[in-house]
């Protein structure tokens, strides 16, 4: 079964530091490509999870994130009952399970109500065969919790993918450098035709 990992995806709105409130004719096709992927992934029995950004600024600036990817006609998707939804942090990370020293035990205890911690990550990804992640940034957050979870919860080889075509980048030349890393620690890139196919193989 796969497991598709949507991460951050009000970095699919994101213009500059600015939110593009409502549909997007720049990014039409990759919108329209997310949105089908994710209903196929869901049609096959598959599970979809949205990585949410726990923002430092607290909760309006998250609630503007939900309201520009409700507002996308082909991103609200993402609100579908079936869809799962995780709270990261900003570098797209789970919080480890052992509270740090320099952190009150009351002030981890708020933490944990926000952020999905390392162990309660693994439950959701469970024995799926195959993680693939999309979202934003590529070169940043998905990069970063694709080779965390080949690193902590597969380690097997060809078992954890990014479909750059339905990425958000902003660096170019970041984006490059960081395939590069990722190809060479084993994750791996599937276009998109290949993983509607690998949808299809169950």
């Amino acid at each position: 079964m796969m497991i598709l990992n949507v991460v951050h995806p009000y970095t699919y709105k994101l213009k500059g530091t600015t939110l593009d409130i409502g549909p997007s004719e720049e990014t039409k096709e990759r919108d329209s490509k997310v949105s089908h992927f994710v209903q196929a992934v869901l049609g096959s029995g598959g599970r979809v999870v949205a990585h949410e950004r726990f923002d430092e600024r607290g909760v309006i600036a998250q609630d503007f994130h939900r309201i520009a990817v409700e507002m996308d006609p082909f991103l609200k998707i993402l609100y579908e009952p079936r869809v799962e939804w995780v709270s990261t942090t900003r570098f797209g990370l789970p919080i480890e399970d052992k509270r740090p020293e320099r952190v009150s035990k009351g002030n981890w205890r708020k933490i944990q109500k926000c952020l999905i911690t390392r162990s309660r990550f693994a439950k959701i990804l469970g024995e799926s065969e195959k993680l693939v992640f999309i979202g934003g940034a590529l070169e940043n957050c998905v990069a970063e919790i694709a080779l965390y979870s080949l690193i902590n919860y597969r380690k097997e080889i060809g078992s954890v993918f990014v479909i750059p075509e339905l990425c958000a980048t902003f660096d170019p030349k970041q984006r490059a450098y960081v395939e590069g890393v990722l190809a060479e620690k084993g994750v791996g890139f599937l276009s998109v035709e290949q993983a509607f196919g690998m949808v299809k193989e169950k």
